[in-house]
């Protein structure tokens, strides 16, 4: 994935900005709060349909301005060339193209201008609860997988209205609620069997990309559900082997739905539903212990900087291309050395994007740009 221009209008701070990248590196410098993030966060949009801050979009629109709009020429190998626009107004109103045609479902745009993004705060990662590292998972997956992009939303729709059923306590419809149970299940397992099978595919090449950012230690990662847990960790097949996919999610739905039922009593004391995939894990370990509790800082920006170069070879791997790196402020706390080996292991690969306060970083080839006060200067 190569983007070529990129075009917007009342972004965050910028007015009107028109940004023709280099098709390899750019190192993107400036000082604080004048705007580098904001680039990144235009062009993440477009990949992810939404803030990779996780802004409204009302707070992406420039101050008293009513719309912003983001435009995108790109070129894929399986795509060939795209044309990507995305604009929102205060009224909530949004407006997606691609090719100049209207889109009729956010779930379609999702993926388009493939990105992936590393962030400072992404170092909670590791540290942070499940939560984000669910959303990790998501964000990658709804990218690569349309049809998990529509089940995810699926899920997340039926778990709204089964925990407004809930929430009726002693006056819930019995007969309802085993309806929601039924296609809770159904959405659940197909879920957490795709979510297994990434997360299985991801760690060998986390491992391997973990040594040769650090030099020694070993990092793994497994997914962590009730479910699977319960059913004695079945073997997980891998994603091209249809039949034992099919298998694992019949035995999942008939395992979620024994599981919804045996606590139904505390869902509706609680108002919540209690099992599913938006309670699980993925566990991230350095040395075979957890790096949530026993790794140190430096430790967990390792590794959370490892899960996003492993992102991208996973991409790599099922579409037979790289997407767009964004590194937001990722060189501001590593040495020149660690600098080095980052660069090393994303040169020739991706179409990468770096900010950076300091605009004396080595380079091996690129262009650097100056932003100024929501202006993109050469």
């Amino acid at each position: 994935m190569i983007l070529s221009e990129l075009k917007i209008e009342n972004f965050r701070n910028y007015a009107l900005e028109h940004f023709e990248p280099d098709p390899e590196l750019n190192l993107i410098c400036g000082l604080n709060a004048q705007g580098k993030s904001n680039l990144l966060e235009s062009i993440c949009y477009l990949g992810l349909a939404s803030s990779f801050r996780g802004a409204g979009d009302n707070e992406l629109i420039r101050w008293e301005q009513p719309y912003f709009y983001v435009e995108a020429e790109a070129e894929s190998k399986n795509h060939g060339k795209l044309h990507i626009s995305a604009a929102a107004s205060r009224k909530r109103q949004k407006r997606w193209t691609l090719n100049h045609q209207p889109l009729k479902r956010l779930s379609e745009a999702v993926g388009l201008l493939h990105c992936v993004v590393f962030a400072p705060e992404d170092v909670l990662l590791v540290k942070a609860g499940p939560d984000l590292r669910r959303r990790y998972l998501n964000r990658q997956m709804s990218q690569l997988d349309r049809e998990y992009c529509r089940l995810l939303m699926r899920y997340n729709h039926i778990l709204r209205q089964r925990n407004a059923c809930l929430k009726q306590g002693d006056q819930v419809d019995m007969e309802q609620l085993s309806a929601w149970d039924a296609q809770l299940a159904a959405a659940a397992s197909g879920i957490t069997r795709r979510r297994a099978q990434v997360v299985q595919q991801l760690s060998p090449l986390a491992a391997e990309l973990h040594v040769e950012l650090t030099g020694r230690e070993h990092l793994d990662l497994y997914y962590e559900s009730s479910v699977l847990a319960r059913m004695g960790r079945p073997e997980i097949p891998p994603p091209s082997d249809v039949q034992g996919s099919e298998k694992l999610e019949k035995e999942l739905n008939v395992f979620y739905l024994t599981e919804i039922t045996r606590v139904h009593r505390a869902e509706l004391q609680r108002g919540i539903s209690l099992v599913g995939p938006h309670r699980d894990d993925m566990v991230v370990r350095i040395n075979r212990r957890p790096a949530r509790d026993s790794a140190s800082q430096g430790q967990q920006r390792s590794a959370a900087l490892t899960l996003k170069l492993a992102e991208l070879e996973l991409a790599q791997q099922q579409c037979g291309e790289y997407p767009l790196l964004l590194l937001d402020d990722v060189f501001s706390e590593l040495d020149r050395r660690r600098r080095n080996q980052i660069l090393n292991l994303v040169r020739g690969k991706a179409q990468t994007f770096i900010t950076a306060a300091d605009d004396r970083l080595p380079l091996p080839s690129g262009q650097r740009w100056l932003i100024d006060q929501g202006r993109i200067v050469r």
